[in-house]
């Protein structure tokens, strides 16, 4: 008669002194493995505990608790880290082989095809697709001048709201005509209709938001229910550029001639550091300030006033031994005390605004957030001018008026920065 053979239970590897290291012998259901020794033991319970307590397991267990598994040498990355850095590999590889860029609308109607999809999954009780449009006009290098289209929508898929970059269409005019027709026809040539646009938002010029003449007017004729919305951060941004006309105009020109002047004659560079080293400034360079970058005007005075001592320096050292008409111009600048408390004034007052346009350039939805931030950016900016007793006169601060000359403070209170007032 045989003997009984003990299976091999699984509910031995619950057992939290064996959990880590006891496992079944593999094509022998009636037999365990040790992980730690390697060892093939007998399927029964004795056997394994007797295993367990012997001095080979434990000396042999130590080591094996001090290795660390296969997979933790393998980091999961997440998609979205994945997805980036192949992004990156690819427009590198372009780059690197100088492929011309139009290569790439051969891939692009596959990146469309997945996009329209999730749109039209996206439906309203109607049934139609629910998404907003973005639009801007630009030019590009070969003076053309281009459409650029981003969509809005909320995917089902991933339960969020997504922005994507739709397209960028040639136009033949600068009308909103043609800013329409060229609009509607990618609309429709992606199976999308201009009247089903819930949203649409746009920079302030009379060719979009003009009253009868502006694209705005002719969506509206086909689509009145859309919701239109001009550009929050373009807005600030031409109140900022109004503001600042009363202010001197050599400014502005004075951070693009200095900048100028550095950037084409490493020698000239050369020159520099031996003045930021000599003041004991940062060796830092100038920044370029660009017009159609809003957040680079305040980077470009922030840099100036850093490197305000050296410059004064070089520039007299390149009008005494050189004598030329751009050197001596800026030296002239860079010694008046008047021009230095105008950059520490918009030093103090292009953050606030910076401040306010760096929310609305997120790739979130925060337009609830748009009264309240605008109020705050608002009162801060009354605060350094206006009495505070009118400040706090009513709950709307829109309804206060800043050119009320008789709620101002008196010019020696007025608050433009705490270096201004040093």
């Amino acid at each position: 008669m045989s003997s009984f053979q003990q299976s091999y239970l699984a509910k031995w590897e619950q057992i939290p002194e064996f959990s880590s290291w006891l496992s079944r012998y593999k094509d022998d259901e009636y037999a365990a493995f040790c992980k730690a020794c390697s060892a093939k033991l007998q399927s029964r319970l004795a056997s394994i505990k007797q295993h367990a307590n012997s001095e080979k397991h434990k000396s042999n267990f130590k080591k094996y608790k001090g290795q660390s598994k296969v997979d933790k040498f393998f980091r999961k990355v997440p998609l979205k880290d994945e997805v980036k850095k192949a992004e990156l590999r690819f427009c590198s590889f372009f780059a690197e082989h100088n492929i011309p860029f139009r290569a790439m609308d051969h891939l692009r109607p596959e990146f469309e095809k997945d996009m329209i999809v999730d749109i039209l999954r996206t439906a309203s009780p109607s049934g139609k697709p629910v998404y907003s449009i973005v639009i801007d006009e630009s030019t590009d290098v070969a003076t053309v001048k281009v459409l650029a289209i981003v969509i809005k929508y909320f995917s089902e898929t991933e339960c969020t709201v997504k922005t994507k970059f739709l397209d960028l269409v040639d136009l033949s005019g600068e009308t909103a005509d043609h800013l329409f027709n060229a609009l509607s026809s990618k609309l429709s040539e992606l199976g999308l209709d201009i009247k089903d646009v819930l949203g649409f938002a746009a920079d302030t010029t009379n060719v979009m938001f003009g009253q009868h003449s502006g694209i705005v007017a002719k969506i509206k004729e086909v689509n009145p229910k859309c919701f239109f919305i001009k550009c929050v951060c373009h807005s600030a941004a031409l109140s900022v550029s109004h503001a600042c006309k009363i202010l001197p105009r050599n400014l502005e020109q004075m951070i693009k001639e200095v900048y100028g002047y550095f950037s084409q004659s490493s020698k000239r560079q050369r020159e520099f550091a031996e003045f930021q080293n000599f003041t004991d400034t940062e060796n830092h360079r100038l920044l370029r300030h660009y017009d159609i970058r809003w957040l680079s005007l305040h980077a470009c005075v922030s840099r100036i006033i850093e490197q305000w001592r050296a410059l004064q320096l070089f520039f007299q050292d390149q009008y005494l031994s050189d004598r030329i008409l751009s050197s001596e111009m800026i030296y002239n600048f860079f010694t008046s005390d008047i021009n230095k408390l105008y950059f520490y004034f918009l030093d103090y007052i292009l953050p606030i605004v910076n401040k306010f346009n760096i929310i609305f350039q997120g790739d979130y939805p925060c337009i609830e957030k748009l009264y309240d931030d605008a109020s705050s950016m608002y009162l801060s900016i009354l605060g350094c001018f206006m009495k505070t007793n009118y400040i706090k006169s009513t709950d709307n601060v829109f309804t206060l008026d800043p050119k009320s000359t008789i709620n101002y403070l008196p010019l020696n209170d007025m608050y433009l920065g705490i270096r201004v007032g040093q």
